[in-house]
């Protein structure tokens, strides 16, 4: 069974390494990065991440530019935002750009890894809802493939039969 990869982007090290010792003993894997700079690089080079943890406010760039990232890399990800500030405005922002979720500091550990689960649960459904999709795709492929052969294989079939009739 796939283990679920988590990257956590904090600039506090006490918060991102907390998170990932919580997360890594309820069954994930983790993955930290100090910085947005350091996270983007890490989505990149790691590969199948299943759920981005990130901070807002971090130094350099910062979490809703992160969250638009990796949303233009893989847009299946889950992001998660994370904030000291309890502000209204930057939930529904990230909300808008495509994060799953927001949580507010100070967090309860317990109510992050239920979060967690949830948001890899919702991933799982969409990639299996999108791999099914393909899957009818290629039905419906194969069918007019076959309705298209079907309806040649007639049309040759009329016209020989008229050949021998005006023969």
């Amino acid at each position: 069974m796939k283990q679920e990869k988590i990257l956590i982007a904090d600039d506090e090290a006490d918060i991102r390494e907390l998170l990932g010792d919580f997360l890594q003993n309820e069954g994930f894997q983790c993955v930290l990065a100090t910085n947005a700079f350091d996270a983007l690089e890490k989505f990149k080079t790691e590969g199948n991440i299943d759920l981005v943890m990130s901070d807002i406010r971090m130094p350099g760039r910062t979490g809703l530019e992160l969250l638009s990232d990796v949303k233009n890399i893989d847009e299946d990800v889950m992001v998660i935002m994370i904030s000291a500030v309890k502000d209204i405005e930057s939930a529904i922002t990230a909300m808008s750009r495509g994060a799953y979720d927001y949580v507010a500091k100070p967090f309860k550990l317990t109510e992050v890894a239920l979060i967690a689960k949830k948001a890899i649960e919702k991933r799982k459904l969409v990639l299996q809802n999108k791999e099914y999709q393909r899957e009818l795709e290629r039905m419906v492929a194969d069918r007019t493939k076959e309705l298209r052969n079907a309806l040649d294989a007639l049309d040759r079939t009329y016209i020989f039969t008229l050949r021998a009739l005006v023969t």
